[in-house]
């Protein structure tokens, strides 16, 4: 059984890797580092201080404008999916359909993580030379504001926020950002399968893009409590805490949950519709 899931998923993620697609990733890479991360490598230079290795990532995510890039690149990716080829798998190696249905899903894991931590690497060698390896906030987010109170002042976007900085040790505010993340490209990528296997894809795509540039928005207004409806807010780590006070906007723990209810609502449903429909030779 566990060979037809690595079967499906190994030939899904090669045709993710070597698809043209892939490029857009690049290209995005190059956007974000050209307009968020050179003003930060400028205020590094001038200073002589560095960012730790987590904090290129947290900034991108701490910039709703920015962090919007994350999910529709990946949405772009996974246009597709799931591939004609999966489909084949039924005729071809002669899997069952839960087989098949775990197979895409250890493949939209595998790809969800390989495409964060290629944004993460893309960013850390753009700033390597401003890049310190410690387990901790960096000396520019910590020490900047005090030795150039101006400057700091008419960069302040280009800072972590005083409620990423302050609910949690750096460990833990990095690793909680990268997996809300990963959870939402989850979310999104079985919505698409979820529409494809109803062949409405294209209404798959809109829909994800859709409940993604929505919440943007309510992110920047505010929007009270009616903004974690959508997946996009509970990635931020920010969102979930007043300013530096030890009020809590959400719990991280209910983006959690929030992803997990998601998620098996959408397997749900696929495993429903798999029931119902022809697939490949069966």
């Amino acid at each position: 059984m566990f060979k037809g899931i690595l079967q499906v998923a190994r030939g899904e993620f090669r045709l993710f890797v070597l698809n043209s697609k892939i490029i857009v990733v690049l290209f995005a890479i190059i956007y974000i580092s050209e307009s968020l991360m050179e003003p930060v490598r400028r205020l590094c230079e001038a200073s002589g201080l560095k960012l730790s290795f987590m904090e290129p990532y947290l900034l991108l995510t701490d910039v709703e404008s920015y962090s919007l890039v994350i999910p529709l690149v990946f949405m772009v990716l996974m246009s597709g999916f799931p591939s004609r080829q999966s489909f084949n798998y039924f005729s071809l190696i002669r899997i069952s359909r839960t087989q098949w249905l775990l197979g895409e899903m250890l493949f939209v894991c595998a790809a969800a993580v390989s495409y964060i931590l290629l944004i993460l690497f893309g960013l850390i060698a753009y700033m390597c030379r401003y890049i310190s390896w410690t387990n901790g906030w960096g000396s520019y987010m910590l020490d900047f504001h005090m030795q150039y109170p101006e400057e700091y002042m008419e960069n302040a976007g280009y800072f972590l926020r005083s409620d990423m900085m302050t609910h949690g040790s750096p460990l833990s505010v990095f690793l909680h950002s990268l997996c809300l993340m990963v959870c939402m490209l989850l979310t999104v990528a079985l919505l698409q399968m979820t529409f494809a296997l109803m062949k409405k894809s294209l209404i798959g795509m809109l829909l994800s893009v859709g409940i993604t540039l929505m919440a943007a928005p309510m992110i920047h207004n505010g929007a009270g409590k009616l903004k974690w409806i959508f997946p996009m807010p509970h990635t931020n780590f920010a969102l979930h805490f007043n300013g530096f006070l030890a009020e809590k906007n959400l719990g991280i723990g209910m983006s959690y949950i929030y992803f997990a209810v998601l998620i098996t609502i959408l397997v749900s449903v696929d495993v429903m519709l798999m029931k119902k429909i022809p697939m490949g030779g069966q």
